[in-house]
């Protein structure tokens, strides 16, 4: 690619408003900029990436991707009463074909590095990859597919969306002014009411 194809490319790039086209607003304020990053060409084909879906200290859900730009295949994981991860038969968006194997052996690290990214916000989906001896950080995605996980986003009862307390989030924990402040008055009260509902429910075993 010559220079000035690149140039035009990286441009484009940047002229891209994820906050507007998506209405994902927390993306409006970040400002816009290019990160060059170093192929890690030496990890060889079975480098393997692991997305953990936080909320806060909690892991909720894990997918792991295999040969992402060959055949690529995509487990998913989900945790037990106990916290620990079990093979799921749910199948992704990102491929139909699983691989079916134990997670690597840098696994339990990888999961310590992701709850402590998690604790710092309501939700985040913390991406790291390894080739079984080291670990790179991918990405922190505050929007999963946009917000939407598709299975989960609009059931109430999944564990994903029981998980996620947006009474930890910026806008419900930080004071707010003007109408904001009646806004997340006004939630606030509703999430608190349906969590006791939620818990009047469960002691009278309905």
């Amino acid at each position: 690619m010559k220079n000035q194809q690149l140039i035009e490319k990286a441009n484009k790039f940047l002229g891209q408003s994820y906050g507007k086209e998506n209405l994902e607003w927390g993306y409006l304020d970040i400002p816009r900029k290019l990160f060059v990053e170093e192929i890690l060409a030496g990890a060889g084909p079975e480098l393997v990436e692991l997305k953990y879906y936080t909320y806060g200290t909690k892991i909720e859900r894990l997918i792991a991707i295999y040969d992402r730009y060959g055949d690529i295949a995509a487990d998913v994981w989900m945790p037990d009463e106990d916290g620990r991860f079990y093979l799921s038969d749910e199948r992704t968006s990102i491929s139909n074909n699983k691989r079916g194997i134990p997670l690597p052996a840098t696994a339990e690290r990888m999961e310590m590095i992701a709850r402590e990214i998690g604790s710092r916000f309501d939700h985040m989906r913390v991406d790291l990859y390894t080739d079984g001896q080291e670990v790179w950080l991918g990405e922190l995605t505050i929007y999963n597919l946009g917000g939407y996980i598709p299975d989960h986003g609009f059931d109430p009862d999944s564990k994903l969306n029981v998980a996620w307390d947006l009474r930890q989030s910026w806008f419900l924990s930080t004071p707010q002014k003007g109408w904001r402040k009646l806004y997340a008055a006004a939630l606030i009260r509703k999430l608190n009411n349906e969590e006791e509902l939620s818990d009047r429910d469960h002691l009278l075993g309905v």
